[in-house]
């Protein structure tokens, strides 16, 4: 007998020296172990079967039970894994990033998004003062040389050899390894130069390998791919790259699975809402076609012809900084509209081929490279910022970026985010005990000890309903 088939959940970590595993148990803790409405959410720490590396293991659950069910149901067991690509980056140094942060300062202001620019403001400010510090001190001959003889010149010479020059020198080393440690892993994996190709092959690479590996198990029926920060970047890359190279769901033999006559319904039902305000029976058509898809590919192997499956149902994304994604990956607009178009950067919904997510070999019927976001369905976290520090400034609503490009020009103007399949969801994030909304780039999920009298907050139950993995059903 055929054990139960298991859900998957995938988490990219974000920039920083992360340990191995160290931000999938914090994300298990919040996501499962503390989960009000289950009973029995224990997991264990197993070696992973998929990962080339030993420094890899997976987190695995047992059934818990869900406490509102009147006949003890269970739910089904999940494996949590991390994508840790962190150590592909080490040993960056600042001529690596000193082109990028170049090419970001000499951007004109009026180029950046609204909320960024209060950031390039203080940046050029505090540049701009300390080198003035600087040429003031330097080219004072009587503070510059500490053998003057008046007194007030002599405390001024004391001050600034003494406290002044050391604290700034090791300020800029500080901040110097601030940007290397953090902003380092940003520009070397968005930055497409020739030194950074390698390590942008090496990430990408590894996390399709690591879906490849998850779905050669034959184990899961769904896979949930989560990113956070730079993580959401990678996570969006990765599922895109794997979509290409699975999007015809090609059998042992190299033979492609056309799509059925019932996964063509779905499609033209969800293209005949594609730019309607009715988004929610759209994702609701994408969770579907996703488990048609599923279907069909097992009725494939019924006839001895063995089909690779579509397993992620979900893209999940926390604190990202894919709402930039025209600023931060081109110099200008015009060329990710046009990335868009030509479906290098796949969007919700798709582009379409003569009217459809499809295109046609002899009567066949084939999902395009970039119509990934048809079975995917893509839910956004982020919490929104404000004079800087407050809230997420990293992150906001990915919708207009990531929209159809052929949206009019008056929702292209417009404030409000166009209306997409993307779930784009605002909370708070606030940390127990500190100042209202300060800093919340990394609260999505972290637990606080206050939470265990309180509840779960918002975001985490936000985040909990993204996932679905208590609810998840396999049946169409």
């Amino acid at each position: 007998m055929n054990s139960p088939k298991k859900q998957a959940v995938i988490l990219v970590h974000g920039i920083g020296e992360q340990r191995p595993m160290e931000t999938v148990r914090e994300f298990v803790k919040s996501v499962w172990v503390k989960d009000e409405s289950l009973q029995n959410t224990r997991f264990w720490n197993k070696p992973s079967e998929v990962s080339e590396s030993f420094e890899h293991r997976r987190l695995t659950t047992d059934y818990a039970v869900i406490k509102s069910s009147e006949s003890a149901q269970k739910t089904s067991r999940v494996d949590f894994y991390e994508y840790y690509w962190a150590h592909h980056t080490v040993g960056t140094t600042i001529d690596q990033v000193k082109s990028w942060l170049v090419s970001m300062l000499l951007r004109k202001p009026s180029d950046f998004p609204s909320a960024l620019r209060p950031i390039i403001y203080l940046v050029w400010t505090l540049i701009f003062a300390i080198a003035m510090l600087f040429w003031f001190t330097s080219g004072n001959d009587d503070v510059a040389d500490p053998t003057a003889t008046s007194e007030s010149v002599n405390q001024l010479s004391w001050f600034y050899f003494t406290i002044l020059k050391p604290v700034l020198i090791l300020g800029l080393g500080a901040l110097l390894g601030i940007i290397v440690n953090y902003l380092g892993d940003v520009a070397r994996y968005i930055t497409a130069s020739p030194s950074n190709i390698k390590v942008r092959q090496a990430i990408r690479d590894g996390g399709v390998k690591l879906l490849e590996s998850i779905v050669a198990t034959g184990k899961y029926d769904r896979i949930v791919l989560v990113g956070h920060s730079l993580g959401s970047v990678i996570a969006y890359d990765v599922l895109t790259q794997y979509w290409a190279r699975s999007n015809k769901f090609k059998s042992n033999t190299g033979k492609s699975l056309p799509l059925s006559k019932e996964a063509l319904a779905l499609i033209h039902e969800m293209e005949s809402i594609d730019g309607s305000a009715n988004m929610a029976r759209y994702r609701e058509l994408q969770h579907q076609l996703f488990l048609l898809l599923q279907q069909d590919v097992a009725q494939a192997a019924s006839t001895r012809v063995k089909h690779s499956p579509w397993l992620i149902s979900d893209l999940v994304t926390l604190g990202s900084p894919l709402t930039y994604a025209d600023f931060m990956l081109f110099k200008d607009k015009k060329h990710f509209v046009e990335r868009k178009l030509d479906r290098e950067y796949p969007t919700a919904p798709p582009v379409k081929e003569n009217q459809h997510y499809y295109y046609q070999t002899d009567n066949k019927q084939f999902l395009h490279h970039g119509a990934v976001f048809a079975p995917v369905r893509w839910t956004n976290i982020y919490s929104p910022s404000s004079k800087i520090f407050c809230g997420d400034i990293i992150s906001g609503p990915v919708s207009r970026a990531f929209a159809n490009p052929q949206i009019t020009k008056a929702e292209q103007k417009a404030e409000s985010q166009p209306v997409t399949p993307v779930l784009d969801i605002a909370v708070e994030a606030n940390k127990p005990g500190s100042m209202p909304g300060f800093f919340t780039h990394t609260n999505y999920w972290k637990w606080h000890s206050s939470y265990d009298q309180l509840g779960s907050p918002e975001h985490i139950v936000k985040l909990r309903q993204a996932l679905n993995l208590t609810s998840f059903s396999g049946d169409l």
